[in-house]
């Protein structure tokens, strides 16, 4: 995972500075790379964790790999983690301005301290949920990508709504 780490980190590291460096067209073009970058890397960690592959060029060619074979076109699943996570993450934001209002509607220093306290707890665990979230999600669809098993707790039904199979 080391490895994978500063390889990814590195590619990443090159991809911005890159776009840094380039007008607003070539840094467009930097952040679909990069984003082309995000895609292929899909599975690299579930293979890193499944398979015998330490060799980060592997481990990227295995995840491409996995990706180009078995799956089609949409990550429909990721959509809707994103979806429901924007949709929470502005009621957080909404929670956030009633604390504001709370606090000034009390003149209380403690108010809003205490309330920015649990705001932050909040925000954090809601980050720590999401991302638990998208890596259980890459790992169930890992498997079923490559070892045609369906893990609990999900079906088939889901595994084949999270994407087109290609034909």
């Amino acid at each position: 995972i080391l490895m994978w780490s500063l390889f990814a980190g590195s590619i990443g590291l090159i991809i911005r500075s890159i776009a840094e460096r380039m007008g607003f067209l070539g840094s467009l073009i930097m952040r679909l790379i990069g984003a082309t970058w995000s895609v292929a890397c899909v599975f690299a960690i579930p293979v890193l964790v499944r398979e015998d592959c330490r060799n980060p060029l592997k481990v990227l060619r295995r995840s491409v790999g996995i990706l180009r074979q078995t799956w089609g076109e949409a990550l429909i699943g990721y959509a809707g983690i994103g979806i429901l996570s924007s949709v929470v993450a502005l009621g957080i934001v909404a929670f956030g301005c009633c604390i504001a209002i709370t606090a000034a509607v009390f003149e209380s220093m403690w108010v809003a301290v205490i309330s920015c306290m649990l705001l932050v707890v909040i925000i954090l665990a809601f980050g720590l949920i999401v991302s638990v979230s998208n890596e259980i999600y890459r790992c169930a669809l890992y498997i079923f990508a490559s070892e045609g098993e369906i893990p609990a707790p999900f079906s088939q039904e889901m595994m084949d709504a999270a994407w087109k199979m290609k034909k």
